[in-house]
């Protein structure tokens, strides 16, 4: 049997709809290479924004999380990762990433990484995105 990757922890994810919580498996490691992709890189958003996740942003929670349900509070993710970035990152940057930013970058960090497996595997990051993706 293999050992348990120890950038694997479970989270919690209020679910603001019904006041319930969601249980997600993340990748520590990843999150943080995450947070720091978008400070290399910012770019934040102006004008409307829908909120919720892109269809493309959800393959980049899946970079990121192991498991993740069907249906899942994807709004409630977004607030989830702006408001742990000073845990991942040890400081708020200035100004915060915002939960646009948050989305945008998921999309660019889905052409980043492999999704990973519900144990936590799938180590692939590619440092450049793949231009056919983009």
């Amino acid at each position: 049997m293999s050992e348990r990757n120890p950038n694997v922890v479970e989270v919690r994810v209020l679910n603001s709809e019904n006041n319930t919580c969601y249980y997600f498996t993340l990748r520590e490691d990843r999150l943080r290479d995450f947070y720091r992709s978008i400070l290399a890189d910012r770019r934040p958003t102006s004008g409307p924004w829908m909120p919720g996740l892109s269809y493309a942003a959800t393959f980049g929670v899946k970079a990121i999380f192991c498991r993740v349900p069907d249906k899942f509070p994807a709004l409630d993710v977004l607030v989830w990762l702006r408001d742990n970035q000073k845990q991942y990152l040890g400081e708020y940057p200035n100004p915060t990433i915002g939960l646009p930013e948050l989305e945008v970058a998921l999309e660019r960090y889905a052409t980043l990484a492999t999704q990973l497996y519900q144990d936590g595997t799938g180590d692939e990051i590619r440092t450049e995105p793949n231009e056919a993706a983009i």
